[in-house]
């Protein structure tokens, strides 16, 4: 169903619209199966600075995860673009 969202929006687009991109940093906090995971999605300005805080992130000690999320499994971390269509007027 996402998916044919996704493509709804795509072949709705005009043809003349040029697509605005974003580099985005992904952080998981990794929670047990009954609780949703605690996600956030952060805007960064490259996908070197994006890569170097995803490693960050990812590094971190799980005891200091669990301090503030006692629920903590575990960690992940990723990047990405994130592309969406600009019309201009």
């Amino acid at each position: 169903m996402v998916s044919a969202a996704v493509a709804f929006v795509l072949l709705s687009a005009p043809a003349s619209a040029d697509f605005e991109r974003q580099v985005v940093l992904r952080l998981t906090i990794i929670t047990p199966q009954a609780m949703p995971d605690i996600e956030k999605t952060i805007p960064m300005a490259s996908l070197a600075t994006c890569w170097a805080s995803a490693n960050e992130f990812a590094s971190q000690d799980l005891d200091q995860v669990k301090t503030k999320f006692p629920q903590a499994l575990g960690v992940a971390a990723g990047c990405g673009v994130l592309e969406k269509p600009s019309v201009k007027n």
